[in-house]
């Protein structure tokens, strides 16, 4: 009796699996799914500028003496381009390339469909 209640769980989850709404996205036993990177190379690059630039704005702030030049005029302006231009270039960029690929592979052929 034992080894018909584990045949009927294991059946009761195998249809679980393959009734759900995820099964489509489940791939087969044994492979891996690919790794789609939400940012491109450029994306990451941008990003990687900003980084830099809102570093350079750091050290320009805690260089020289706290009433000078740099510290109170130039880094201000370095940090709010790093955050406010560079790292949104980075996020921000080629979305609309991608925005157009989803649009048109939602968009039914117009081939084919019934009238």
């Amino acid at each position: 009796m034992a080894q018909a209640t584990r045949q009927e769980l294991r059946a009761r989850s195998r249809q679980k699996q393959t009734s759900g709404s995820r099964s489509s996205q489940r791939t087969a036993p044994g492979k891996a799914k690919p790794f789609n990177m939400p940012f491109e190379n450029k994306n990451v690059i941008y990003v990687l500028i900003g980084i830099g630039v809102i570093t350079l704005g750091y050290i320009l702030m805690g260089s020289g003496g706290a009433l000078d030049f740099i510290p109170l005029n130039i880094s201000p302006f370095v940090l709010v381009l790093g955050y406010l231009v560079v790292v949104p270039l980075g996020i921000m960029y080629g979305t609309k390339k991608k925005k157009q690929a989803v649009e048109a592979m939602a968009q039914p052929s117009q081939t084919g469909s019934p009238s």
